[in-house]
């Protein structure tokens, strides 16, 4: 397909005025057409009206100047004064100069053939006529019909030129009314057409800071358009390079303390391993209860590594969920039983009400959401405090709750607390500060299950985070 490609202006601000007269442009036009067509009614109406008026008017002046015509033939036959004589040729004379203005007029045809018969019969009427009264009356009969007639159709041909112009002014005001409404939407088309020019760079704009903020740093930024928002898309292209490098550092940082980190962490685990379960000798009470604290921190130290390594893999996208047949309510056990020396620290109780439930998920991945859950239930929950783990099936979906009595969480961070590396607003109750990435590798864990993690209300006073999973 043809496409024309037009110069357009390379600033912003231009575009916006080019968009401006753009849209004007329609409706000055159609206003210049509406004033022309009023000013060509008005002086025609002024020109038609003015003729007809002088028609009218001397056409009454002519029936006046017969009459007193045949009024002055009648006296002089009665009379037979110079003086008489002298007014009835005054008024002849007057009758063709009446005769001669009319025919200037441009009149139509009728009124034409009217003053034509008029000046025919009045012509051999240089003299008084003579004869009686009725012999005048026959010889002025024939003048007062004509001029009759004239009048009667100058008066009509007046109210035809006021009904032709009430015609014209009425196709004029709905000319007027289309001529508007075509320039409304032609002025909308062109607005349309400028907000095009001038939304697309913005609509480039916004997408790109969106897909900045959704820390998409792999797709370039383009902006088309005026000049100074090229010149914004070329400063946020330098900073999503900027920021891509930023990422891969990060990346690199986090893959490499996580394995620099596991290396001494394995021998401290086995380490104390050994120790807590004797094989190097027999310990005493105090030594048993320093063996069972390093190998509890061993594991949370351990734990966490396993964020950071999820949380790169998570950044990286390349984890997938293998799903194989999992029993619920032992995988619960299992988790459960690892928090043990935690929970007895601190005497928190943690009562369990998962029934035997078995669903298709990656085992790993689920025992990594779960522990996260209890570890922060855990972790925010005050000495002495119980934590509720239960789990149900409903429409054909798993509701897996855990709930603690400790702060909760405020309005505004039943979203916040998915993101990464968010620690929260609440006091921490236990020993240990969380790396922030427990419920966001969690939610991302939950997603990959197709499943979901929310915030939802308590049933008492503390915080209460639920699993959805399918069961098929």
């Amino acid at each position: 397909m043809l496409r024309l490609s037009l110069p357009l202006p390379g600033s912003l601000l231009a575009r916006l005025l080019l968009g401006f007269a753009l849209a004007l442009l329609p409706l000055v036009a159609a206003l210049a057409v509406a004033t022309l067509s009023v000013e060509e009614l008005t002086r025609r109406a002024a020109d038609q009206l003015v003729r007809a008026d002088a028609a009218a008017r001397d056409g009454r002046g002519l029936v006046a100047r017969l009459d007193a015509l045949e009024r002055t033939a009648r006296q002089y036959r009665v009379l037979v004064t110079p003086e008489l004589r002298e007014a009835y040729e005054r008024n002849r004379s007057g009758l063709f100069d009446a005769l001669e203005r009319l025919r200037t007029l441009g009149l139509d045809d009728s009124r034409d053939a009217l003053l034509a018969a008029l000046a025919r019969d009045l012509t051999p009427l240089a003299a008084p006529p003579e004869g009686d009264d009725a012999a005048l009356a026959e010889r002025f009969r024939p003048l007062a019909e004509h001029a009759a007639s004239f009048l009667e159709r100058s008066n009509a041909a007046v109210a035809d030129e006021v009904e032709h112009l009430r015609a014209r002014a009425d196709e004029v005001r709905n000319r007027t009314l289309w001529l508007a409404l075509l320039a409304a939407v032609a002025a909308f088309a062109f607005a349309g057409l400028a907000a095009g020019l001038i939304a697309r760079p913005l609509r480039q704009l916004a997408v790109a800071i969106r897909r900045l903020g959704n820390e998409d740093f792999a797709t370039p930024v383009v902006v088309s358009g005026p000049r100074d928002l090229r010149a914004l898309g070329t400063r946020l292209e330098w900073l999503r390079a900027r920021l891509a490098e930023l990422e891969q550092a990060k990346a690199r940082f986090l893959r490499s303390m996580s394995h620099e980190l596991k290396t001494p962490l394995t021998a401290l685990r086995e380490g104390s391993d050994l120790l807590a379960g004797e094989v190097l000798g027999p310990l005493n009470a105090e030594q048993r209860e320093v063996a069972t604290i390093l190998t509890d921190n061993a594991q949370r130290l351990q734990r966490r590594i396993e964020d950071l390594l999820n949380f790169n893999r998570l950044l990286a996208r390349s984890l997938s969920a293998d799903k194989v047949p999992v029993e619920l309510q032992e995988l619960v056990g299992q988790v459960v039983a690892a928090h043990r020396l935690a929970c007895q620290a601190r005497q928190l109780e943690v009562a369990v009400a998962v029934p035997v439930l078995h669903l298709a998920a990656d085992r790993d991945k689920l025992a990594t959401v779960l522990d996260n859950l209890l570890g922060n239930a855990v972790k925010f929950s005050p000495a002495g405090g119980r934590i509720d783990v239960r789990a149900s099936a409903t429409g054909g979906a798993l509701l897996l709750e855990v709930e603690d009595q400790g702060p909760g969480f405020g309005p505004d961070e039943h979203e916040r607390v998915f993101e990464a590396f968010y620690q929260g607003g609440a006091p921490v109750s236990g020993p240990v500060q969380g790396s922030g990435l427990g419920l966001a590798i969690a939610r991302e864990f939950a997603l990959l299950h197709g499943g979901a993690l929310a915030v939802v209300a308590a049933r008492g006073s503390g915080g209460c985070v639920r699993l959805t999973l399918p069961l098929a």
